[in-house]
């Protein structure tokens, strides 16, 4: 919803926000009167304010494409380890321990025995086929992959390198989150579009529309199951 700078600004004086954080949230507000904003997290927002999870948080359904990596929900630690040593190679063992707590821990939200979070994920092939971390890091991945795939609320399919040209080779990764609306009108989404210096978040209908139409392609294109590479499964 739209958010006027002056309202920022009163309610971090009455919580007692720090003036940066106070300063870093005025500047997001003016980012809500626009059709879906773009924060650098260098710049609009502090490190701890991790907006991604604050939404991950109140969703009800994540669904989503990703060609690269394993999604962070479906993470073992070795794997996470490996991805954050990897991207962050001039973090100090502190913060990479940090970034992987992070990282794990919000795998709760999926397998929490209470009105777990609904998950259906489309991975690229090469994403099974890239041993990041090493054979032995990439195989307890994959066997986790596989027990999280057996659980009532995840759904997981893999589009083989076979599949051809598909939406998901010019979208690129992207995370479609839906929250729980109460009433006649369809649930709200949000997209979700990681990249280098900062990430995309679109929650205009034209915009979700076409994320939706991509997210169904892709998946038409996809195995109806879980396909683990005999290569990895078998160390």
């Amino acid at each position: 919803t739209t958010v006027r700078g002056l309202d920022v600004e009163a309610m971090c004086t009455v919580y007692g926000a720090p003036s940066g954080l106070a300063r870093d949230l005025a500047g997001l507000a003016k980012s809500t009167r626009t059709d879906g904003w773009w924060h650098p997290y260098a710049e609009a927002v502090p490190g701890a304010f991790d907006v991604y999870a604050r939404l991950e948080e109140q969703a009800c359904l994540v669904q989503g494409y990703e060609p690269s990596q394993i999604p962070a929900l479906l993470r073992t630690e070795p794997y996470a380890r490996a991805l954050i040593t990897s991207s962050h190679p001039d973090a100090g063992t502190q913060e990479v321990d940090e970034l992987v707590h992070e990282c794990t821990a919000r795998q709760m939200l999926v397998t929490r025995t209470s009105t777990p979070l609904a998950v259906t994920l489309i991975l690229g092939e090469a994403v099974l086929r890239c041993p990041t971390g090493g054979a032995q890091v990439m195989a307890g991945q994959l066997r986790h992959l596989a027990k999280l795939a057996m659980l009532p609320n995840v759904h997981l399919q893999v589009v083989p390198f076979t599949a051809g040209m598909h939406p998901g080779l010019r979208a690129g990764p992207f995370t479609l989150l839906r929250f729980p609306h109460h009433g006649p009108e369809p649930d709200e989404a949000t997209v979700h579009v990681p990249g280098l210096t900062g990430e995309l978040y679109l929650d205009t209908p034209h915009e979700v529309q076409h994320y939706e139409a991509a997210y169904a392609t892709i998946s038409s294109c996809a195995l109806d199951e879980l396909w683990v590479p005999t290569t990895y499964a078998t160390r």
